[in-house]
């Protein structure tokens, strides 16, 4: 293996346990587009159980810990009190034992390979929802091409501490305003990043196949491997009745891949 494949790795983040199996569907998935980059690293904190890192460990993941960033003063809102676990994404920008990572978030499922995304400048990254949303012109942080630097990780903290933001801040806000990204000219194809819950409408509205999209995000605050079976299922049913069955088809994809590790 050469230097530049040694040096290349696809990370995600665990800042709770509970996080603990959509970190393994993201890298079984990954694994399963057969990637040539078998780096395969989790950034925790000091809150994740032992018993989490032997699982993670065994499956043959790397794992870094860093300091868990307190963001607790910041996140206000009751309804995006579970942003405040993302802060610790700010700790990924500073892995310089690595020459350029992919951050992927870990409620992301990937349907293709995409390794084509290291071949990218640093921060390229998805405006995701543009299709549906006109005017979003921001970054979302769910998969960044990252070259990392040391220091990075404490100038972002220092925006978070001194600027004033009129809004309900999660990390996302953070990075584009640390890199101006929107000024950069980094975007990349949805096909990046894609909302689960807009898929059907990039399939019937804007003429995309179903199988074009190489990664979909599992955004909101219940994730797949959250819900009961009764959950599924509802889901299940109310996305058939609305006729949402491209949606339907990411969401059985991965609770595939999520019985199956259970079944092990």
């Amino acid at each position: 293996m050469n230097q530049q494949i040694k040096n290349y790795a696809y990370v995600t983040l665990l800042s709770t346990d509970h996080y603990y199996e959509g970190v393994i569907v993201l890298f079984e998935s990954l694994k399963r587009t057969q990637p040539k980059y078998q780096n395969f690293i989790v950034v925790i904190n000091e809150k994740i159980s032992d018993s989490v890192k032997y699982k993670l460990i065994k499956k043959g993941y790397q794992l870094i810990e860093k300091e868990s960033i307190d963001a607790s003063n910041y996140v206000k809102n009751n309804n995006f009190q579970y942003w405040i676990n993302t802060f610790d994404k700010l700790n990924v920008f500073e892995l310089v034992e690595f020459e350029k990572i992919i951050y992927l978030d870990s409620d992301l499922y990937i349907n293709k390979n995409i390794d084509e995304l290291f071949e990218l400048p640093n921060m390229s990254a998805v405006i995701s929802g543009k299709g549906y949303v006109k005017e979003w012109e921001e970054m979302n942080s769910g998969v960044i091409v990252i070259e990392p630097k040391h220091g990075l990780t404490e100038k972002m903290i220092q925006i978070l501490k001194n600027e004033k933001f009129d809004k309900n801040i999660g990390d996302q806000d953070i990075i584009n305003r640390y890199f101006d990204w929107k000024n950069k000219n980094l975007a990349i194809s949805e096909i990046y990043n894609m909302y689960y819950n807009f898929v059907d409408y990039y399939v019937k509205y804007l003429n995309y196949n179903l199988e074009d999209f190489k990664i979909i995000h599992f955004i909101g605050q219940q994730k797949p491997w959250m819900m009961s079976e009764d959950e599924i299922q509802s889901y299940r049913v109310s996305t058939m009745r609305d006729e949402k069955n491209s949606e339907l088809y990411y969401f059985n994809k991965y609770i595939d891949i999520l019985n199956e590790i259970r079944d092990k």
